[in-house]
């Protein structure tokens, strides 16, 4: 797949967010919202993944989930 497709993506995807989070920002909680994002990212997540669940090595090492655990706690 060409990679100027994925910067594209990202590029739009982080205008929207930029331009919804200012959008919400006046009317909901600072942590409720970044408890809904966090949220909303994860369940994105699973339907992406779910599917390809079974052709897809989640991890090699017990340090990749470590190191993801350590870095959720520290956001």
């Amino acid at each position: 797949m060409n990679p100027l497709i994925f910067a594209v993506l990202g590029a739009v995807s982080f205008g929207l967010w930029t331009v919804f989070h200012k959008l919400a920002s006046p009317y909901i909680n600072q942590v409720f919202g970044a408890i809904v994002v966090s949220a909303s990212a994860v369940v994105a997540g699973l339907i992406v993944l779910l599917p390809r669940l079974k052709q897809t090595e989640l991890f090699t090492d017990y340090r990749g989930i470590l190191f993801v655990i350590i870095a959720g706690v520290l956001a």
